[in-house]
């Protein structure tokens, strides 16, 4: 006998006497990724990135799921077969996109531009043996700017590049040796953070400046301490900042540019994974690594009101919120599945599953739970790790 079911927002057909034994191997492999999203200026439409077509495309959907309670048609917006689309950012200003992709693998990443509803991708940069890397955020708020890093001058470095849209006129804006990737803009569309990378323990944030292309240090260097920029405030006067200063754990801070002070924000006793904010200030969200697990905070500064998201446990790939902090867009890997695209509104409090990256019609009860269990290193430490134990008995 053949069922229509639903779990969490999916809907398959299930055979109620399948087992494990009855489902072949290609059910299981029936998936598709999903890598990021952001949502336009109008907060309605999401574009992201999936590999539906068989190739990492770029993709515009509907933000909210159909009175149907099923996700909305989605419209594929680039037809490559060689390149694979790796990050994508939204205009703040108008609908415009743009995204990186990189040619046959080689992550020498090209930037293109194109409109979210018309048009058709162009490049903006055209060597594809130079990498062009992406950072946190990509456009000014007035539209006018893009920001990214690339070894153009030099293989031997990562500099940070501003590019006028109206032009394609660059800013160097490091003149100086490093492997820096791009921040986050201020307010005022002339400033911008960057992360030097000097080794995978210690990193330190710049702030370039687009009007004078100067560019300083602005966080102490400390060996084996990492600070990792976050967004700015509304009102520019600091940045968040991710950071194990002095810590066992990365917490979440603030840094104030004029007092030079980093204060504490979020000082869990796990990883603060990512931080993301809305542009006008209101909404702050970021992701803490509890047990193995991500759990989604969100914090409404003007109240400082303060919950969590009731998510399935999994691991948050990709966060997004929206200009005025109407949406929470996220992409979460589960135990029985590869990741999927959940959007959460803020004033409705309404958590919905937007994309569906499993298409085998599994029923979930099909797929191991892994178990909790704690591995002791070699400093003492216990280690979370999950277990995956199979359900079936014998040899």
């Amino acid at each position: 006998m053949s069922v229509r079911s639903c779990e969490n927002n999916v809907y398959y057909e299930a055979d109620t006497t399948e087992d494990m034994e009855d489902l072949p191997f290609e059910r299981f492999t029936a998936a598709r990724r999903y890598l990021g999203l952001s949502f336009l200026r109008d907060p309605n439409w999401t574009a992201y990135i999936s590999d539906t077509s068989g190739q990492l495309n770029l993709w515009l959907t509907a933000s909210h799921l159909t009175e149907a309670g099923l996700p909305a048609e989605p419209e594929q917006l680039t037809i490559f077969t060689d390149y694979s689309v790796r990050s994508v950012y939204a205009s703040p200003a108008n609908d415009d996109l743009v995204f990186f992709a990189d040619p046959n693998g080689t992550e020498n990443f090209q930037i293109f531009v194109m409109n979210a509803f018309s048009g058709w991708p162009r490049p903006v940069s055209f060597d594809e043996r130079v990498r062009h890397d992406f950072g946190a955020e990509c456009f000014s708020p007035d539209g006018r700017f893009i920001a990214y890093s690339s070894n153009e001058r030099s293989h031997e470095d990562m500099l940070l590049y501003a590019m006028n849209l109206h032009d394609n006129a660059k800013i160097t804006l490091t003149n100086t040796h490093g492997w820096f990737q791009m921040g986050y803009w201020a307010p005022d569309s002339r400033r911008l953070s960057a992360v030097e990378l000097v080794t995978v323990t210690q990193a330190s944030v710049w702030v370039c400046d687009v009007a004078d292309g100067s560019a300083r240090r602005v966080t102490p260097v400390y060996e084996k301490t990492r600070f990792i920029p976050g967004p700015w405030s509304s009102d520019g006067r600091g940045f968040y900042v991710l950071t194990d200063k002095d810590r066992e754990y990365i917490g979440l801070a603030f840094y104030d540019l004029d007092k030079g002070a980093l204060n504490w924000v979020e000082t869990p006793e796990w990883d603060v994974e990512s931080v993301a904010l809305s542009r006008d200030g209101r909404l702050l969200v970021w992701s803490v690594n509890e047990n193995g697990m991500s759990r989604v905070y969100l914090r409404e500064l003007s109240t400082d009101r303060r919950s969590r998201l009731a998510l399935p446990d999994g691991v948050v790939s990709s966060i997004a919120v929206s200009g005025r902090g109407e949406l929470v867009g996220l992409v979460l890997s589960t135990y029985y599945s590869l990741g999927d695209i959940w959007v959460y509104g803020s004033a409705e409090g309404k958590l919905e599953k937007v994309g569906h990256s499993m298409i085998g019609r599994i029923p979930q009860d099909q797929f191991v739970k892994p178990s909790p269990i704690r591995v002791k290193s070699f400093d003492g430490l216990e280690i979370p790790t999950w277990v995956y134990r199979p359900s079936v008995t014998g040899s």
